[in-house]
């Protein structure tokens, strides 16, 4: 893989991950999640975006490559 072949791959993971943090139903997932959790409501909003980029990683992560998330999301 080139550099420039890796800077793409990169690019496209993580815009998977913000394309995922920008849907309104996600974030209410990662609310959901946290109180589930006893994540306070003082720590969510101090690490909000944090938080719901760490659960994106591990959601887009699980999904292997071809998944069904990767699919919904890059349409």
């Amino acid at each position: 893989m080139t550099t420039l072949e890796a800077k793409q791959y990169l690019n496209n993971e993580m815009n998977l991950r913000v394309k995922l943090v920008e849907d309104v139903k996600f974030r209410e997932l990662c609310v959901k999640m946290c109180k589930e959790l006893g994540i306070s409501a003082s720590e969510w909003n101090k690490n909000k975006v944090d938080i719901c980029l760490f659960i994106a990683n591990q959601f887009i992560g699980l999904d292997a490559e071809g998944g069904t998330l990767r699919a919904y999301l890059t349409k």
